[in-house]
């Protein structure tokens, strides 16, 4: 990714990133010495189930940890176009998009690029229902 945007940007700071690669998004992602080049990012994580994976969790932690490490989580919207999954008895959405902006940037802190009906909050899939994180529940509650 370094080698990318070194030959393919002029300005190699201040970028923004979106990122929907089906999965992949972890091991680049775990490669994240080049994530302090960026302002914000968009990331669509797929394959939450790899959490309760024993093989996939290290990748996944790893490429968390990288990203924590130089942003702030600031919006997190579910993918109703994925299905749910249930693990001990709680529903939790297989993919979810995560709106990342750089620690310590105020010019972003307000978000003001977020607003109430931007297509960042719109459904993936308009034909499903909208999966909300406050319906995300253990069964029976």
């Amino acid at each position: 990714m370094r080698t990318w945007i070194e030959s393919s940007v002029q300005k190699t700071t201040g970028l923004a990133l979106q990122m929907d690669i089906e999965g992949a998004e972890w091991e680049i992602l775990a490669q994240g010495d080049w994530l302090p080049n960026f302002r914000f990012l968009v990331i669509e994580f797929h394959n939450l189930e790899g959490f309760w994976n024993a093989a996939k969790l290290p990748l996944m932690r790893e490429a968390l940890e990288k990203v924590l490490q130089t942003f702030e989580c600031v919006l997190t919207v579910t993918n109703n176009f994925s299905p749910m999954m249930r693990y001990q008895g709680i529903d939790i959405p297989s993919t979810v998009e995560a709106t990342f902006v750089a620690k310590g940037d105020q010019s972003l802190a307000s978000l003001q690029f977020i607003e109430k009906g931007s297509s960042l909050l719109r459904k993936n899939n308009p034909r499903l229902p909208a999966i909300g994180l406050g319906h995300i529940s253990q069964s029976g509650r």
